[in-house]
């Protein structure tokens, strides 16, 4: 990794925690109406966000060379990741029963993701270099 690689790296990693927070800080309503939750029904996250850019970054490493852009992508995925954290450790839950309900009814969806990474991992792997 060069140098460059690495500064940007760092910036792309306190980027997302600095827009936030100060977001947070300086606009704490646009917290509470989150068009996407409340058209989905989910319980989406900026840390959700992160998984997805760090799965899809990750996916781009192990088949392609390291550059600027995909350095950059890593660091702000693991930054949107990284401000989930303490939240999501630190959220009370006194429904342990709600939580293994979800955890049971998750099942198929976890096994189809896993089955679609191992297709998507498995058919890049099979015509990498080929194009």
């Amino acid at each position: 990794m060069t140098p460059l690689m690495f500064l940007v790296f760092i910036l792309a990693l306190i980027t997302p925690t600095i827009y936030q927070r100060l977001n947070f800080w300086l606009n704490k309503k646009s917290f509470y109406e989150i068009n996407l939750r409340e058209k989905s029904g989910l319980q989406i996250h900026h840390g959700h966000f992160g998984i997805i850019i760090l799965f899809v970054t990750t996916i781009f490493i192990m088949f392609l060379e390291k550059n600027l852009l995909l350095v950059s992508l890593l660091g702000f995925g693991w930054g949107l990741l990284l401000d989930e954290i303490a939240p999501s450790l630190m959220m009370p839950s006194k429904n342990r029963e709600l939580e293994l309900a979800v955890y049971e009814k998750s099942g198929r969806a976890t096994f189809l993701i896993f089955i679609s990474v191992i297709i998507l991992v498995t058919i890049l792997y099979f015509f990498q270099g080929k194009y």
